[in-house]
């Protein structure tokens, strides 16, 4: 049986063209996946920066008296099509802060969405993803306060205002701890 070599070099031609046809197509998908995942984070970011503003303008504007925390808990997703994801309050250099959200296996894929506060005469101490992990109770919900969360619907944003000298607002992010 004799095969002319066109015949093979014709085969071996379609074979690489399907295999780079599979090859490209692999890499469009990932692609789109992760402009998709992007602007989940994005959202996620932007919702967790609203929320945190919210709280600190009630507690700004609330007069306990006192050294008082409020809290709202809010749903997020516990991860984003199979993809665990972190949620981080950053301080930058100039003292700005902003939410930085991730994907916990592949960090290169993050949004930020900046916290937007006006403090005017008080002070704002956002706790940052470097600061301690503080145990807080609020009425009978015990609280694990950081700058670091991750995926589910025991999430929530914290605030304390102190109104002695100095006036001050902390707020961050935290989870519900298990009893």
């Amino acid at each position: 049986m004799h095969v002319p070599i066109q015949h093979i070099v014709g085969t071996l031609a379609l074979i690489g063209l399907m295999i780079s046809v599979g090859i490209s197509y692999n890499i469009f998908i990932t692609n789109v996946e992760t402009d998709i995942r992007q602007k989940q984070l994005e959202q996620i970011s932007e919702n967790v920066a609203l929320n945190l503003v919210e709280l600190m303008n009630l507690a700004k504007f609330a007069q306990y008296g006192s050294s008082g925390y409020m809290m709202k808990a809010f749903y997020l997703p516990y991860d984003l099509s199979g993809r665990a994801y972190a949620i981080q309050i950053v301080s930058d250099t100039r003292g700005w802060g902003y939410v930085h959200a991730f994907l916990a296996t592949q960090p290169s894929v993050y949004a930020d969405a900046q916290i937007p506060f006006n403090s005017g005469e008080t002070q704002i101490k956002l706790y940052t993803a470097t600061d301690p992990i503080q145990h807080v109770q609020i009425d009978s919900t015990k609280i694990a306060c950081n700058g670091t969360a991750y995926g589910g619907n025991d999430i929530l944003v914290w605030a304390q205002q102190a109104w002695v000298e100095p006036y001050q607002i902390n707020i961050g992010i935290g989870w519900v701890e298990a009893t």
